[in-house]
């Protein structure tokens, strides 16, 4: 939601203006989020079996702060990073100076709140796993508001003040208020108090927690350098295709966000399932998941068929860049099925801690199908921006149909094992 109203700010300023962002966002996504999200698919399998088999309480709070000390590490390596090289790295890689330039300015300050994203997504995973899924849909939902607010305060009220600088000190001030927002609910939250019990600080790193999370961040990673590549090569056909991909992948962002929680909800029940030694259940619920998936990839085919043009001209007037938008939204109709399997199969995944194959699988889509066929649609076949999106197609289509396929061959009492041996190693 915040990188969908951002865009709404900075589609006022027109198509160059979105291109920026979407190179910002690109460079975020790979050294913050990507990584981040594989630490906590770790939590989200640690955490949810540690509170089935033991009841909550100091081993989970343990699982979390290993967590948040693997995101500081590493957020003290891309704070350096994108403050002393992010310049130097898009110059290296031929950018746009008209594009690079605000890029790297916007980076400079959102790299500020990068911290309280990651350790949220640490904090989400505990409390999510304490049975508490509501608790994080409160915070956003006082936080989505005020960051709507400070957008028509600091930017839509008064245009000609804002800049790139201005929507990313807005993000920060969100991501802050994320953080401090779930804080808060653990510190007066009793049951969830254990996320500050002191532990030794030996046992705040271990082996076979890394053992889950490496796998999961190569995963991720994949996952958003293949997006992100997908954006470089759209940037070597002009600002305006650019900008209208930056549209579609917003757009399939938004519509993603809900399997997406699902699969959040998905690593936990699964995760409990099997901490309960309840494989039958585990099974039962994977299935549910998957078909109600694919229902609801039905109802977003429909809205992008019959109203994406209108959800189009939301985001910018440019009338080039609505144009092909238009075009692409359409192809995000023909494979919107494959949003619900990205989103709610590697959950399920999580909950049986198959970080490893989940990783496999989607290097092997993104890397053996959807990058080889997107160079071949842009630079070989000059099929343009619509070439190199029906590529992306046919890659998601082999990515979705593989997780399906692994979910249905999976040996649910072997699972029960496996996860009793991995909650009994990490006690």
């Amino acid at each position: 939601m915040f990188g969908f109203l951002n865009l709404i700010s900075l589609g006022t300023w027109g198509g160059k203006a979105i291109g920026a962002y979407a190179l910002g966002s690109m460079t975020c996504s790979i050294l913050a989020f990507a990584p981040a999200t594989g630490v906590a698919s770790a939590l989200d399998t640690l955490c949810s079996a540690a509170f089935a088999h033991f009841g909550g309480g100091r081993q989970v709070g343990l699982h979390l702060q290993r967590g948040l000390v693997a995101v500081t590490l590493w957020y003290a390596i891309i704070l350096a990073i994108i403050q002393l090289f992010i310049p130097s790295v898009y110059a290296f890689l031929g950018q746009d100076e008209e594009l690079a330039a605000p890029a790297a300015s916007y980076l400079r300050i959102l790299s500020l709140g990068l911290w309280p994203w990651m350790a949220f997504e640490c904090l989400k995973r505990y409390v999510q796993a304490n049975a508490q899924m509501r608790l994080p849909a409160i915070v956003l939902a006082f936080v989505v508001p005020l960051h709507l607010f400070n957008h028509w305060l600091f930017v839509w009220r008064q245009p000609a003040k804002a800049s790139f600088k201005t929507v990313a000190w807005i993000t920060v001030g969100s991501y802050w208020a994320m953080f401090l927002g779930l804080v808060a609910c653990t510190l007066f939250w009793n049951a969830l108090r254990p996320a500050w019990h002191s532990h030794r600080v030996k046992s705040l790193v271990s082996t076979d927690f890394y053992l889950l999370a490496i796998p999961a961040i190569v995963e991720a990673c994949g996952e958003y350098i293949a997006f992100e590549i997908m954006t470089l090569f759209a940037t070597y056909l002009g600002p305006t295709s650019l900008a209208a991909q930056a549209i579609a992948f917003n757009s399939m962002s938004m519509v993603y966000q809900l399997p997406h929680g699902v699969g959040g909800a998905a690593a936990v029940r699964i995760g409990r399932f099997l901490g309960t030694r309840n494989s039958s259940a585990a099974q039962f619920s994977s299935k549910v998941l998957v078909v109600g998936g694919l229902i609801y990839s039905l109802a977003g085919t429909l809205f992008f068929i019959f109203c994406g043009k209108w959800w189009i001209g939301t985001y910018t007037k440019d009338a080039e860049v609505i144009t092909i938008a238009s075009k692409l939204v359409l192809i995000i109709a023909a494979i919107e099925w494959t949003d619900s399997t990205r989103g709610i199969v590697p959950g399920i995944l999580r909950g049986m801690g198959k970080q490893r194959k989940a990783a496999a699988i989607n290097i092997g889509a993104y890397y053996f199908a959807v990058l080889p066929l997107g160079m071949l649609a842009v630079f070989v076949l000059h099929g343009g921006i619509i070439g190199l999106w029906i590529a992306f197609s046919l890659g998601m289509a082999i990515l979705s149909g593989s997780y399906i396929y692994i979910i249905t061959k999976a040996d649910w009492d072997k699972e029960v094992h496996q996860c009793t041996a991995r909650i009994l190693v990490e006690a």
